[in-house]
């Protein structure tokens, strides 16, 4: 395989597994507003993507601080594939080979709110579009309308696995170095 057909397929998987719609559609998750973090945090996570038999590996970079969130995405040889942040001033996104799909970046930050909200200011946001946020120890359930659509889990060592039921993907996300807090 080519050096860019190895930076190109794992940026694919991910456009798939984050579009992608199953027979009876896919219910799009509200945002719930941004928030500024107390505490400045920046995270690296190897990131693995399955998806129907198909599995990927991306570096994740994403830096929580008083701005907002922020994510970096790069292939396995280390090349930049796109970011995405969300503050005060709404979504960007630089995505300089225009790769993604439109609404990809909305939806990784909606995964990614799962992850690092908290849980009160996620689940207003949710309840009044039908969706319900609940805890259970180490994991976390979204579900619409009472039925379980993606299931968040905190792994051993700090990591997360995001099982989306309704794409049909998962998401495993291992950090590759201590949180850094500034």
């Amino acid at each position: 395989m080519s050096r860019t057909a190895a930076a190109i397929a794992p940026l694919a998987l991910l456009l798939v597994a984050c579009t992608s719609m199953q027979p009876g559609g896919h219910k799009q998750r509200p945002l719930a507003p941004p928030i500024a973090f107390e505490a400045s945090r920046h995270l690296e996570y190897s990131t693995t993507i399955a998806q129907h038999g198909d599995t990927q590996q991306i570096l994740l970079a994403v830096e929580l601080n008083e701005a907002g969130l922020a994510l970096a995405a790069f292939s396995e040889l280390g090349q930049p594939l796109f970011s995405v942040s969300y503050h005060a001033n709404g979504l960007s996104v630089a995505d300089p080979a225009r790769r993604i799909a439109p609404d990809m970046p909305r939806q990784i930050v909606a995964d990614l709110q799962v992850l690092f909200w908290p849980q009160q200011v996620l689940s207003a946001a949710l309840a009044s579009a039908g969706w319900t946020l609940q805890e259970d120890g180490p994991k976390r359930l979204l579900l619409y309308q009472g039925e379980l659509m993606t299931q968040i889990e905190t792994l051993h060592g700090g990591g997360q696995r995001f099982e989306d039921f309704s794409r049909s993907y998962i998401i495993t996300m291992q950090p590759v170095a201590p949180a850094q807090t500034r």
